[in-house]
């Protein structure tokens, strides 16, 4: 092979050289733009879920009605808002790292496993009715609602409940003045079917005394015609 046809060849060589390096580096650049691209998507994705989760925890913290969240499995409290301490009776402090059945909060120690078998039937509780023991030991009707949430990749209950003491008592208060009410109604128709009773009696009586009276009358009226015959 003569000195032009391997300086051709060489040539040919780099130039399939060049053109592989050209391919690479544009595969390599598409590559760096999508992983750019990613990363900018995950960071979005994250301030997303940044955003949601500052809003549930606001959300969370502010709602009036009591809130907790508690481990599926052990029922550790990890997190209640303001509300469910004032229902309680007890700090935040004083809740967090504690189950339910530590503190004693349900009345019946069964609840929390009848809780359990509801969720796994339905996947959520609704108007679930409960009585929950405050620190003061005083016990409080309650609406309880829960349901299946993820924390941190771990299976946890969010549970909201609310305090229908009062609105039991008013409404068996309201009961009882109702029944009380048509207890009056009755008697007081019983009443007035007694007098209208006495009153026909009455009126007989009466009708009696007047035809005894004109029997009287008459009776003497003769005895004065006797007397003058």
């Amino acid at each position: 092979m003569n000195s032009d046809s391997k300086i051709k060849e060489q040539k040919g060589f780099i130039d399939s050289s060049g053109e592989e390096i050209k391919e690479r580096d544009f595969i390599i650049n598409e590559l760096r733009a999508k992983l750019v691209q990613l990363e900018k998507q995950l960071r979005n994705k994250e301030e997303s879920i940044g955003s949601i989760e500052d809003r549930f925890r606001k959300a969370f913290h502010s709602n009036p009605a009591a809130m907790v969240i508690t481990r599926l499995q052990t029922g550790e409290i990890i997190d209640c808002n303001q509300s469910f301490e004032i229902l309680s009776g007890y700090l935040y402090d004083d809740l967090l790292g504690k189950s339910t059945k530590e503190l004693g909060i349900y009345y019946e120690p069964e609840f929390r496993d009848k809780l359990i078998l509801v969720l796994e039937q339905s996947g959520k509780v609704r108007n679930m009715e409960m009585k929950l023991v405050s620190n003061s030991g005083e016990v409080k009707l309650c609406q309880f609602y829960t349901e299946k949430i993820e924390v941190e990749g771990e299976n946890c209950l969010l549970s909201i409940i609310n305090d229908i003491t009062e609105q039991r008592r008013a409404e068996e208060a309201r009961n009882t003045a109702e029944a009380e009410l048509r207890q009056n109604q009755q008697s007081l128709k019983q009443q007035n079917e007694e007098y209208l009773t006495l009153n026909e009696e009455l009126n007989e009586s009466n009708l009696r005394i007047k035809e005894i009276n004109d029997d009287t009358k008459a009776i003497c009226a003769l005895r004065k015609l006797t007397t003058i015959l």
